[in-house]
C-alpha cells in the first residue's frame, strides 16, 4: 500500500485564500486612489493635447513657461478629478457588501460614459478656442437649440478630425482603465456593512481637492492665471472644471463686476455718455428713409480709409470718400447676437451672457426699430440665415419689424451655403422689397457670407486656402455686392431721400489671428452715406461704440433718445470720446489718451497703452461702465 501510494501522481493541493476585511478594504481603497490618479492623468493629458493643438501660440508666447502651465493649473486639475470621483465614491459606499463581479459593470459604464463626454467636450474646446479665444464655458449652450448652425462654421475635414480625436481619446483611456483598474474591481469581496464609513470618510475628503486646499476661499479660475500672456493662462485652465463652474453660475443674480459703490459706478458711467455743448447737423430731411447694411465680421483692418488693407473693399472705400466716416468705432461684443442688441437698443454686450436670449429683458430695452414704427415708418429686416438662431426672431419682432425675411422665405435651391442663402440673392431680394415699401421706411439687411467657413461663390481675388485668404475673399465678395446694390438703388425714386448706414455686427480675429482681448479685433467700420447728408465728405475721429449709433442717429432725426442711457451722440461738439467692448469675462476701454484691457478672472490688466495715469483713469472708467451696465442687465 505504501508502495502504491508512492507510484500515484501527486495530487494538487487546493489552496484557499480567505480575504480578511483588512486585505479587501485595502483593495477597494487602492482602487479609489488609483481611479483618482486615472482622472488626474486624463485631465493632464487633455491639457497637453490643448497645448499641442495650439502649439504655435505657445511658441509665440513663451515656450519656457510650459512647466508653469501645468504647475499653476494643477489645483483646477485636482479639483476636476475630485468632482469626477464623487459618483464612484457613492457607488463604493452603497456596494460595500456586494462582490466585485456585480459592481464591475457599474464602474465600467460610468467610466466609459464620462470618457465619452470628456472627449466630446475636449474636441469642441480645441476647435472653438481658435475662433473665440477663450476656453469652453456655457456660451455654446446659448445656441444649443440650433446645432446645425453651431457647426456651420466648421468644414467637413475639421468635423471628421475632431470626431476621430474624440474617439481616440475615449478609446485610449478606456483600454487603459480596462487593463489596470477594472481587474481591481473584479477582486472586490463582500465586506461587512460596518466598514462602509471608511468610504464615507473618503468621499468627505474629496472636499479638500474640490476646494483647492484648506484655505478660506475656494479655488477659482483665476487660480490658474500666472502670466501676462493670455494664452498661457488659458492653457493652464482645466476646461472641464471651467465649464462646470460656468454652468453653476448661470442663475446667479449677483453682479460679479463690482469694483466700487453703485452710485460711483453710475456717476462715472453717466459721464462717459454725457452730451456736448451743441450738435452738428448733417441730415437735411426731416423724415428720411433709413437703411442699415449690417456687415458680418467686417473689420476696420480690411477698410483702406480706416488704415486697413488695400483693395479688399474697393466699393466701400469709394462710398467712404463721399460720406460720413467714423474712424474709431468699436463693436460692443464679439458675436452677431450681441451686435444686434448694441445697434438696435444702444445696449452694451455682457461678457458671459447674451441678453437677446432673454425676451423678458429685451422687451424692456429701448429700440430704434420700435421708435421708427411709432413714427409711422414701414419696417423691414432681411437676412439669408436662420432668424431663429440665438433667439433673433423674438428680438427682431420686439424691435418693431413688421416684415421679416429670412432663410425660410427663399427658394430652397438658393440655400447653398452652410449659413443659408448667399448674400447676392439676399441683396436682390432686399432691393425688390425696398421698391415695394411705402415711404418713409426703416430697413435692415444683415449679411452672412463673410462668416466662417467663408464658402462664397467667388475665390479669385486672394490666392491660397488659409483662413486669412478665405476671409478676405469673402469680404471682397460682399463688397462687390454692395457696389452693385448701391448702383441699382441710385436709380430708384426713394434713393435721394435715403440715409444708408454701413456698420459691422462685430469684428473678427482675421486677418492675423488676433487675441480675443485686443482692441483691433473690435475695431469696426461705420459709414453714413446718402444725398440727404450735408457737410460731407467728413471723418469723425471721436471714439465710439456700436451702442452710440442709436442716439447719434435719433438725435439727427429729432427723435427723443433719452431712454438710450448707455448711448452717446458722436456728432455732439466736444462730446465724450470713448469706446467700451467686452470679451469672455473681461473688457477693453479706449479713449483719446489710453487703452486698457482687463481680465476679470485674473483680476489683472492684460494689455495697456498710454501713461500710467491715463491707463488708471481708463481702467476705472471701464470698470464703472461694466458694473453699472451689468447691474442694469440683472435688474431688468
Amino acid at each position: 500500500m505504501i508502495r502504491l501510494r508512492r507510484l500515484l501522481p501527486k495530487q494538487p493541493v487546493r489552496k484557499t485564500f480567505n480575504h480578511t476585511n483588512k486585505s479587501t478594504v485595502r483593495l477597494r481603497i487602492r482602487f479609489f486612489f488609483s481611479l483618482f490618479l486615472f482622472w488626474l492623468f486624463v485631465n493632464l493629458f487633455s491639457k497637453l493635447l490643448f497645448i499641442l493643438f495650439h502649439f504655435q501660440q505657445l511658441l509665440s508666447a513663451e515656450f519656457s513657461a510650459l512647466p508653469e502651465i501645468f504647475w499653476y493649473g494643477m489645483k483646477l486639475d485636482l479639483s476636476a478629478s475630485a468632482y469626477l470621483m464623487a459618483i464612484p465614491a457613492l457607488i463604493m459606499i452603497f456596494t460595500t457588501t456586494i462582490r466585485g463581479n456585480y459592481v464591475k459593470p457599474v464602474f465600467n459604464g460610468y467610466v466609459l460614459l464620462i470618457l465619452t463626454i470628456l472627449g466630446l467636450l475636449l474636441v469642441v474646446d480645441l476647435e472653438l478656442y481658435s475662433f473665440w479665444g477663450f476656453r469652453l464655458d456655457r456660451t455654446p449652450l446659448l445656441y444649443i437649440a440650433h446645432p446645425d448652425l453651431m457647426v456651420a462654421s466648421v468644414n467637413v475635414f475639421v468635423l471628421i478630425r475632431q470626431i476621430v480625436i474624440a474617439i481616440l481619446f475615449a478609446t485610449g483611456f478606456w483600454l487603459l482603465y480596462k487593463k489596470y483598474l477594472a481587474p481591481l474591481v473584479a477582486g472586490f469581496k463582500a465586506e461587512k456593512w460596518y466598514l462602509t464609513p471608511v468610504f464615507v470618510i473618503l468621499l468627505g475628503l474629496l472636499i479638500i481637492p474640490v476646494r483647492g486646499g484648506f484655505g478660506i476661499a475656494p479655488v477659482n479660475v483665476g487660480t490658474a492665471y500666472f502670466h501676462h500672456e493670455p494664452f498661457l493662462n488659458h492653457a493652464a485652465i482645466n476646461v472641464y472644471w471651467n465649464l462646470g463652474y460656468s454652468l453653476s453660475k448661470m442663475k446667479s443674480t449677483k453682479n460679479p463686476y463690482r469694483y466700487m459703490s453703485d452710485e460711483e459706478a453710475r456717476n462715472i458711467s453717466d459721464s462717459l455718455v454725457a452730451p456736448g455743448i451743441e450738435r452738428m447737423p448733417f441730415v437735411i430731411h426731416s423724415r428720411p428713409n433709413v437703411v442699415f447694411i449690417i456687415l458680418e465680421s467686417f473689420a476696420a483692418r480690411i477698410i483702406e480709409p480706416l488704415g486697413g488693407m488695400e483693395d479688399v473693399t474697393p466699393n466701400i472705400n469709394k462710398l467712404a470718400a463721399k460720406g460720413l466716416l467714423f474712424e474709431n468705432m468699436y463693436a460692443s461684443g464679439d458675436r452677431t447676437d450681441k451686435g444686434l442688441v448694441a445697434i438696435m437698443s444702444g445696449y452694451p454686450a455682457q461678457p458671459n451672457q447674451s441678453v437677446i436670449k432673454l425676451p423678458q429683458k429685451t422687451q424692456s430695452l429701448p429700440n430704434i426699430g420700435r421708435m421708427f414704427l411709432d413714427k409711422g415708418y414701414q419696417t423691414l429686416f432681411c437676412y439669408g440665415g436662420d432668424a431663429d438662431f440665438a433667439n433673433m426672431r423674438s428680438f427682431l419682432t420686439n424691435s418693431g419689424f413688421r416684415k421679416l425675411i429670412s432663410l425660410r422665405d427663399f427658394d430652397k435651391s438658393m440655400n447653398t451655403s452652410k449659413w443659408g442663402v448667399h448674400d447676392q440673392f439676399v441683396f436682390d431680394r432686399f432691393l425688390i422689397e425696398l421698391d415695394q415699401l411705402p415711404e418713409p421706411f426703416f430697413s435692415i439687411i444683415l449679411t452672412q457670407s463673410s462668416h466662417e467657413p467663408f464658402d462664397v461663390p467667388h475665390w479669385s481675388k486672394f490666392a491660397g486656402t488659409s483662413d486669412d485668404a478665405r476671409f478676405l475673399n469673402s469680404a471682397h465678395y460682399v463688397d462687390s455686392l454692395i457696389g452693385v446694390f448701391m448702383e441699382q438703388a441710385s436709380s430708384q425714386t426713394w434713393y435721394r431721400n435715403t440715409l444708408f448706414v454701413f456698420i459691422s455686427d462685430h469684428s473678427t480675429r482675421l486677418p492675423g489671428n488676433l487675441s480675443v482681448h485686443e482692441a483691433p479685433r473690435f475695431h469696426i467700420p461705420m459709414l453714413w452715406h446718402g444725398e440727404i447728408l450735408q457737410g460731407t465728405p467728413l471723418r469723425i475721429n471721436r471714439f465710439g461704440s456700436q451702442t452710440d449709433l442709436s442716439k447719434t442717429l435719433l438725435n439727427q432725426l429729432g427723435f427723443d433718445a433719452r431712454d438710450f442711457s448707455f448711448s452717446k451722440d458722436l456728432l455732439d461738439v466736444d462730446g465724450s470720446s470713448n469706446s467700451f467692448y467686452v470679451f469672455n469675462d473681461g473688457f477693453g476701454f479706449l479713449n483719446d489718451s489710453a487703452w486698457v484691457a482687463l481680465d476679470n478672472k485674473a483680476k489683472q490688466i492684460i494689455a495697456e497703452s498710454g501713461s500710467s495715469e491715463a491707463v488708471g483713469n481708463a481702467l476705472k472708467s471701464g470698470k464703472a461702465f461694466l458694473q453699472h451696465s451689468f447691474q442694469d442687465f440683472l435688474d431688468r
